[in-house]
């Protein structure tokens, strides 16, 4: 999640103001997602970087609000 925040910060310019608590009961450590049908029926891997995809959420949202 870090490295999430860092990318936004990156992107708009500015520090995030984070308040860190301790862990909290709906914090997912990790998935168990199955990709299989994806990469089979489109051939599609997730292969983009965090920070491009910031980086193009970031140009959308400015671009229409």
């Amino acid at each position: 999640m870090l490295d999430f925040i860092k990318a936004f910060e990156i992107e708009i310019g500015r520090k995030a103001d984070m308040k860190m608590l301790s862990k909290q009961l709906a914090v997912m450590e990790q998935t168990w997602a199955d990709t299989t049908a994806l990469k089979r029926d489109y051939d599609y891997n997730s292969s983009s970087p965090i920070q491009k995809c910031v980086r193009h959420f970031v140009n959308w949202f400015e671009k229409y609000y």
